[in-house]
């Protein structure tokens, strides 16, 4: 979209761009997403310099870190054997004052011959001056979920590997929450998918089983759903997630799941206190959160299932059992595990009582319900 002279655009239009290699000599790709800029300096490298040449005419450097001086002297260098050089610029926006006024002198007459690449991450009134001036810009915003899952299934693809759609989205919701807007990095995605096709090995089909053992917060989850069954009196469910949660190599990991369903059983005992005192739910709940939409629902749901005695007693057990773990005594310790869970649950739910379900990432902030 051309404005005052200018030309900008979305990701989609750099693409054509720069497929075509009709672009100018200077070009700002600014935004967020920067396995869009990594992709888009590929196929830019591709069009314009050949691979015999690219020693020559190809030029890689990062503002902050490389001298400017070389920087705008190999911009204004021309190429050799060639009729096109190729200079890009990592975090352009980190150009101390003297870089932005080098950039500026350049961009009053550039190398005709020279595609200088610049890269930020910033965006609008955050982006510097100088790079405003830049005539040539596209804005890199992270997808939508649409666009996002569909990257992500033909990411998969070129690996050799089948990911479907829904386990497509299930992993943009796992990657989503680290973004602050709601949007999942395709660079985070990426990292995921490249475990899970490594994972599966020779396998061509990635299932959900796969997400949930190596995906993004995998073990987060698994442990919320170990807590949540013993919290539920579901045993069946509580030890395969058990099950699950072992298999992840951290140290003490016995310890971490008894020291975590202490603190849910603890909060389960204080829940039962305030309500037999006659206070509200929200009274009921404060100081208190849980991860999940409904987390507080759910929370209260298996409060009810335990009478106080066995609340007591469920966080005697695990005392004892976090006591023996630690004096090792409890040998060997996932039978002790298995054992205090099974002591803790009694009875599975009544028939028709669904199971919990886990929320698709587990948040670290804390508060009330």
């Amino acid at each position: 979209m051309a404005r005052g002279g200018a030309r900008e655009g979305s990701h989609a239009e750099a693409r054509k761009a720069f497929a075509a290699g009709k672009v100018s000599p200077v070009v700002l790709l600014a935004g967020p997403e920067t396995l869009y800029a990594e992709e888009l300096s590929a196929a830019l490298l591709a069009v314009l310099v050949t691979p015999d040449l690219q020693p020559f005419n190809f030029n890689r450097f990062r503002a902050g870190q490389d001298p400017t001086d070389l920087i705008f002297g190999t911009a204004g260098t021309l190429p050799m054997f060639a009729e096109r050089r190729l200079v890009i610029v990592q975090d352009a926006s980190e150009f101390d004052r003297k870089g932005m006024d080098e950039l500026t002198r350049y961009l009053s007459s550039p190398s005709p011959s020279t595609v200088l690449l610049l890269i930020a991450e910033e965006t609008g009134e955050k982006l510097p001056a100088a790079l405003k001036k830049v005539s040539e810009r596209y804005t890199l915003w992270r997808p939508f979920p649409s666009e996002a899952v569909a990257w992500a299934v033909e990411r998969a693809r070129g690996l050799g590997k089948t990911l479907t759609e829904e386990i497509a989205q299930e992993l943009f919701g796992l990657c989503s929450g680290d973004s602050g807007d709601g949007r999942a990095a395709l660079s985070d995605l990426a990292i995921e998918i490249e475990k899970l096709c490594l994972s599966v090995g020779e396998r061509k089909t990635i299932n959900m089983d796969d997400l949930r053992v190596v995906g993004r917060h995998a073990e987060a989850r698994v442990l919320y759903q170990v807590e949540a069954a013993v919290a539920a009196r579901h045993l069946g469910l509580a030890l395969k997630a058990l099950e699950a949660a072992l298999l992840f190599p951290k140290e003490n990991a016995h310890i971490r799941i008894v020291t975590m369903l202490g603190e849910r059983f603890r909060k389960m005992l204080v829940a039962r206190d305030r309500q037999e005192a006659g206070l509200s739910r929200a009274e009921v709940l404060a100081g208190m959160w849980f991860p999940g939409r409904d987390g507080g629902a759910e929370f209260m749901t298996g409060v009810a299932r335990f009478r106080r005695a066995e609340l007591a007693q469920a966080l005697i057990e695990l005392a004892r059992l976090d006591r023996a773990l630690k004096t090792g005594q409890a040998e060997p310790p996932d039978l002790h595990l298995e054992l205090a869970l099974r002591r803790i649950c009694g009875v599975a739910p009544a028939a028709g009582t669904s199971a919990p379900r886990p929320p698709a990432a587990v948040s670290n902030r804390g508060g009330a319900e």
